[in-house]
């Protein structure tokens, strides 16, 4: 019975992601800011920089997400209740690409919306980017997802009625840019993961490959701290799957940006620095222990897809 109350919850979660994500994105609109081209070129510089202080320096990277001892209940009736969290506790790293994996009912949706400031705990604290976030007010857990955090998800969620460079320039604009600077920087988004030549196209003309390729840009366009990915592969087949990971880990090698992604493929698990690992609502492996190291340079995939950059 509490499997399937679980997995009820899990199935209501999922089905309400994107949907949120796409909410607070539309209501979600900030001054102008400097353009967002150049500020990916700065975040490019100094994600380059950190990363080399990082190797220098063993590895030891600062923590850019800290959870600690989360507990999460959801009533489903008046009588029956689902704890989704029972005391999870883990740290991401500045830089660092984790995956977070797990049966059905685990707990890992749930971590994934506390990571995205979807959802707060019920007891317990969180810190993003060296501020807690588990006690702020929806207003500013709102302006946190629209500046800080980057959405990638199954389904790819392209507006389909809009190009590929307008489905990226969107998602500028409704963070407060203006058009012709989301315009600028989704132009140079596209070319940064390899569709410059299909900026024009509808998502009905792409290739599952070549729309997530649209959504990493777009999750990417306002230089966000911290990329989360749910099953980023899940609707691709398995070279296209590898193709799309090593994207995403050149864009995470290139511009220090941390990725999350909640998978059910070993193989994107494999693909990234570390897997944490969940059951019943608790992290049963942090992956430190048999984490792959940090010397980036010795994790770069050899594909013949792989982005090539200048």
């Amino acid at each position: 019975m509490l499997d399937q109350m679980r997995a009820t919850t899990v199935v209501a979660q999922k089905q309400s992601f994107a949907d949120r994500v796409t909410r607070t994105s539309a209501s979600t609109r900030r001054p102008s800011a400097p353009s967002i081209t150049a500020r990916l070129k700065k975040h490019v510089t100094d994600g380059s920089k950190r990363r080399s202080r990082s190797i220098h320096r063993g590895g030891d990277m600062a923590t850019i997400i800290e959870i600690r001892d989360a507990k999460k209940r959801y009533q489903l009736g008046k009588d029956n209740h689902v704890d989704a969290l029972r005391g999870v506790s883990l740290s991401i790293r500045r830089g660092e690409m984790a995956a977070i994996m797990g049966p059905s009912g685990s707990g890992k949706s749930t971590v994934m919306h506390m990571l995205g400031c979807l959802d707060t705990p019920d007891s317990g604290t969180m810190v993003l980017n060296g501020r807690r976030v588990d006690n702020l007010r929806d207003r500013e857990l709102t302006k946190i997802r629209s500046q800080e955090i980057g959405f990638i998800f199954q389904g790819f969620n392209l507006i389909p009625t809009l190009s590929a460079l307008d489905n990226v320039a969107l998602a500028a604009e409704y963070a407060g840019a203006s058009h012709g600077d989301a315009v600028e920087s989704a132009k140079g988004l596209l070319e940064l993961v390899g569709l410059a030549d299909r900026a024009g196209h509808m998502p009905s003309e792409l290739s599952g490959g070549q729309q997530q390729r649209v959504a990493i840009a777009r999750a990417l366009v306002n230089s966000p701290a911290i990329v989360l990915g749910d099953e980023p592969t899940g609707d691709l087949d398995t070279a296209t799957s590898e193709e799309i990971m090593d994207v995403m880990r050149e864009i995470n090698m290139k511009t220090g940006t941390t990725f999350v992604l909640v998978t059910h493929n070993p193989e994107v698990a494999e693909a990234c620095d570390r897997t944490i690992r969940m059951r019943d609502g608790l992290v049963e492996d942090d992956g430190l222990s048999t984490e792959v190291g940090f010397d980036f340079g010795t994790r770069r995939r050899a594909s013949a897809h792989a982005l090539a950059y200048a």
